[in-house]
């Protein structure tokens, strides 16, 4: 292991990047033969071809005895070594025969004589009216010129044309074809190259510095030069990507697949905009009765308050803990008793103690209280003071804040992985009130007007919310910044994007605001002391601000270009990173007893663990997709297609990712760590579903279908005892993330940028290095009771590849050490990382690439697609993408096999990467689901037709 590249973690952390999670493959069948791909050009039948180099290998001994106890009592069992490497063992593949490698992929390509060292550009330009030829003699000129100064270049075009290969007109400073193109970053690489006077003699030394020093003087005269700045450790992302469905929908492999012409593509994508907008299946209400329901609402809420807002803290906080719990708890305490005084008190009248022009979030100030709460207190016997008058006015102004809250809190349900089978649709869920917290029984007492729906009844609360917010306004509030973010998360739960797009990049136009009127210092813009903001909220704003950053951007992802910035990710964070509140039970000068007693059940350090991975997760992909996935350089300069990007650049990005998510992945807990890596046989559970299906519409006996211990990984009783529906959002957020790293890689195959050398050598050593895993990996063995050891407490998750690296122990092929280098001192390449062999990193990194491959289908829990979250937008769009992915690759390999020397024997290789009978039985799976949220998620028409037509080019 090489010293070198450990002290850069320790010392600065490593580049952000991309985590591979564990593989759990069948071994190959005995005596099976892989042939080699087709020869090479020029090459006889009978030749002679060599034994390939495995570059794969399991984990030895020695490492594995490093990992035996990790934390808390947790052991891994130990594993027998491999066999020798060279070793060749029944069963084992014949090695593919050497093929030449194309030019444009070479690792090292010899550079080709630059045109000005063939044939130099005489010094003296010819007359206007004469073309002079590149072979004809340069005029005489003095000695002192031919000894000392350089000739003078031709006109080189800028960087972006000459990454394009088109003409550039050389004009500064941009060119003409920047300017047509839009393209704001015109470059030209010989500009940094003037300042190079080593070739000039003394005396022309002294003049051009005192030209440079007149410049500078100028300069500064007509204040056009930049104070200095200091640098900055923040990175500021720019969040302009290019990487949602339409994007794959684009692909030429793809269109070709499926025999549609680009402009099929095209008019899909538009369907898919066109979607996002489209009005839900509900029926209108009139305003009329709208206003009678609403006047309605009281009764049941002051009814079933608690059971609302219990509903929400479980099913929507643990998730997204924005809000400050025990401030919520002391608001309903202070309803609570103010409704049990005196019954008839009523939102209306709360909301009219609420006094807009003395509205001080700092709590600097004591506004005066009504005496109707003085007298509730009095009543409770309770004194009059400070923090509980502070706490009556917050109740107030917390009215709309409230309403939302419920509104989600009746539409959210707990993880249930059996929606398929109790409804039709997702709408006939969002209908039903079995699922959420209210019952049948629980409307026996109020008027018909008020719906008994869960969908139609959030509705109502929904909209009472807005109507009470343009009546009794807050903006520019931390308040109100929370009030948007949760109408964005409950736009999410009913599956409306653009809706929750609009109120989050509300939400952050608010923070934005008002970090900018805490602003005191204005000589540092990266640094979070810029900022004085009141101890009391200073925790609140952090939270509020990450929240706002994570949230926008996990929508970006889908639809940007389409939609504009709110400018969030360019701004200075109040803080490099959230850290975890202090206990809820030191705030007793602020709440009573009981609001801490209530909170602490909520606001626990389990749910802050979690969204701080999500945070760091959330860090790294932005840093991904920036370099990645970038607008510009995906649509204008092609990136993916450049020699030097698949030949080289890529590679480096891939380690410095994929460093970066396995430190996430290290910090968790052994426990944790494995549930998230858990594979499931995910083509079993789809065999299932589809005959629970085939059985439910045909009136058959759906009882018939027996459930495995797969279809009950995360049951009732599991939730209860190991908080598993945050890990299950963890394990898709590994998922989602590894497919994001993964991508240029299938790109790359499907447009022949890899020699099918390599690409047979790593599916060959991929298939070769599949072993089970040494421990029990069953369910139940992955959960613990309690949450003591759900993470490592001592994680710095702003820094997380600190910890020690258990997964690359046990995963030796993602420790790339041997391959990479990291050099703090160099500020010259990306976070100082530099490969000792392109060759040798590209084969490694193409192993982990096909172990992916393998692991990533088994690692979804199919049954978790027709659950109502939050995030279910997003999960079934990177679903659609992986399946298209997985059948893409599938086409691939057979056209590889076809031109191979054995085309069965090259199957069945390929097959143990990825079957045909596993890519028909995900894309009949992913079908049944799409028609499930069709209703009320129109745009799942679109993955409907993809999935049809890519099971009929199978068929």
């Amino acid at each position: 292991m090489d010293q070198s590249y450990y002290n850069y973690y320790y010392q600065q952390g490593a580049p952000p990047g991309g985590s591979q999670p564990p593989q759990q493959h069948m071994a190959p069948p005995p005596n099976q033969q892989i042939p080699p791909p087709p020869p090479p050009p020029g090459a006889t039948a009978g030749a002679q071809q060599p034994s390939p180099s495995t570059s794969g290998s399991t984990p030895s001994g020695p490492m594995m005895a490093n990992m035996q106890q990790e934390y808390n009592g947790y052991y891994y069992k130990q594993q027998a070594p491999p066999p020798a490497p060279q070793a060749m063992v029944p069963g084992s593949f014949p090695p593919p025969p050497p093929q030449p490698v194309p030019q444009q992929q070479q690792a090292h390509p010899a550079p080709a004589p630059a045109p000005q060292q063939a044939h130099p550009a005489p010094p003296v330009s010819p007359p206007p009216d004469k073309k002079r030829s590149f072979n004809q003699a340069a005029p005489p000129s003095s000695s002192r010129m031919a000894a000392t100064y350089p000739r003078k270049r031709a006109l080189t075009a800028c960087d972006t044309c000459r990454l394009k290969k088109v003409k550039c007109d050389n004009v500064r400073p941009r060119c003409g074809s920047c300017v047509k193109n839009g393209i704001t970053n015109c470059h030209y690489r010989t500009d940094d190259l003037q300042k190079d006077y080593s070739s000039y003699d003394p005396a022309s030394l002294t003049i051009l510095t005192k030209l440079d020093t007149l410049i500078k003087e100028v300069g500064q005269l007509k204040g056009t030069v930049a104070p200095t700045v200091p640098q900055s450790s923040f990175h500021f992302d720019r969040c302009f990507w290019d990487m949602s469905c339409a994007s794959v929908l684009r692909w030429p492999a793809l269109n070709q697949a499926i025999g549609v012409p680009q402009a099929y593509a095209e008019s899909q994508i538009n369907g898919l905009i066109n979607a996002y907008q489209r009005p839900r299946p509900v029926p209108k209400i009139g305003f009329e009765l709208k206003l009678k329901c609403m006047r309605s609402l009281e009764s049941i809420i002051s009814d079933k308050f608690s059971t609302m807002i219990n509903s929400f803290f479980i099913n929507c906080h643990t998730k997204l803990p924005i809000l400050d719990a025990a401030q919520v708890m002391e608001s309903i305490h202070i309803y609570t008793m103010l409704h049990q005084y005196d019954n008839s008190v009523s939102f209306g009248m709360l909301l009219d103690c609420y006094d807009v022009e003395n509205d001080d979030e700092d709590h600097s100030v004591d506004i005066p209280v009504p005496e109707l709460y003085l007298d509730t207190l009095k009543a409770n016997g309770l004194t009059d003071e400070p923090w509980r008058r502070r706490g009556f006015t917050t109740m107030c102004k917390s009215i709309p804040l409230l309403m939302i809250m419920c509104a989600i809190g009746v539409l959210s349900t707990p993880v249930s992985l059996d929606n398929l089978d109790q409804f039709e649709s997702s709408l006939a869920e969002a209908e039903s009130l079995a699922p959420g917290a209210l019952s049948e029984g629980d409307f026996e007492k109020y008027p018909p007007e008020i719906p008994r729906s869960r969908l139609k009844l959030s509705m109502f609360l929904s909209e009472y919310a807005k109507m009470v917010c343009m009546c009794y306004p807050f903006p520019k509030t931390l308040r109100y910044v929370e009030y948007l973010l949760l109408h964005g998360v409950y736009s999410l739960y009913t599956m409306m994007p653009l809706k929750a797009y609009s109120h989050v990049t509300d939400a952050c136009h608010n923070i934005m605001f008002y970090l900018q009127t805490k602003k005191v210092k204005f000589d540092a813009i990266n640094d979070p002391s810029i900022y004085d903001i009141p101890a009391i909220t200073k925790e609140r704003v952090d939270r509020l601000f990450w929240s706002c950053l994570k949230l926008e951007c996990e929508l970006r992802v889908e639809l940007s270009p389409f939609m504009p910035l709110s400018g969030i990710t360019q701004i200075t964070p109040p803080s490099s990173f959230l850290v975890i509140p202090p206990p809820v039970e030191e705030r007793r000068q602020q709440f009573s007893p009981a609001s801490l007693q209530l909170a602490a059940k909520y606001d626990d350090e389990f749910s802050w663990y979690y969204f701080l991975t999500e945070i760091a997760v959330r860090k790294v992909d932005n840093r991904l997709f920036d370099e990645l996935y970038s607008f510009e350089q995906n649509n204008l300069e092609h990136l993916w297609d450049h020699p030097s990007f698949y030949g080289d650049e890529f590679w480096v990005q891939f380690i410095k990712y994929s460093d970066q998510y396995n430190g996430i992945i290290n910090s968790l807990s052994p426990s944790i760590r494995q549930f998230v890596l858990y594979e499931l046989d995910v083509d079993a559970i789809y065999k299932r579903v589809k005959a629970k299906h085939t059985a439910k519409h045909s009136n058959q006996d759906t009882a018939e279908v027996v459930d495995t211990l797969e279809d009950f990984l995360v049951d009732d009783d599991i939730l209860l005892r190991a908080q598993s529906e945050q890990v299950i959002y963890i394990k898709t957020r590994v998922v989602t993330s590894k497919l994001f790293l993964i991508r240029p890689i299938v790109h790359f195959i499907l447009n022949d940028r890899i020699p099918i050398q390599e690409i047979y050598q790593a599916a060959m050593s991929a298939v070769r290095s599949a072993h089970p895993a040494p421990e029990d990996n069953s369910p139940e063995s992955t959960i613990t009771n309690g949450t003591s050891d759900m993470w490592l407490h001592d994680t710095d998750m702003s820094n997380p590849v600190k910890t020690p690296h258990f997964y690359q122990k046990r995963h030796p092929d993602e420790d790339f050490s041997d391959v990479a280098e990291y050099d703090p001192e160099d500020n010259q390449s990306a976070h100082g990382l530099h490969l000792r062999d392109v060759v040798a990193a590209r084969t490694k990194i193409l192993k982990v690439f096909f172990q992916n491959i393998i692991s990533l289908p088994k690692m979804h829990i199919p049954k978790l697609m027709a659950h109502r979250h939050m995030s279910q937008w997003f999960m079934l769009r990177n679903q659609f993408i992986l399946t298209i992915c997985l059948t893409l690759l599938y086409r691939k390999f057979e056209e590889l096999a076809r031109d191979s020397e054995d085309e069965e024997a090259s199957l069945r290789l390929f097959e143990q990467i990825v079957s045909r009978e596993s890519v028909v039985m995900s894309l009949e799976h992913h079908l049944i689901v799409f028609g499930y949220w069709l209703e009320e998620c129109p745009d799942c028409q679109v993955y409907i037709d993809y999935a049809q037509r890519l099971l009929e080019i199978l068929e």
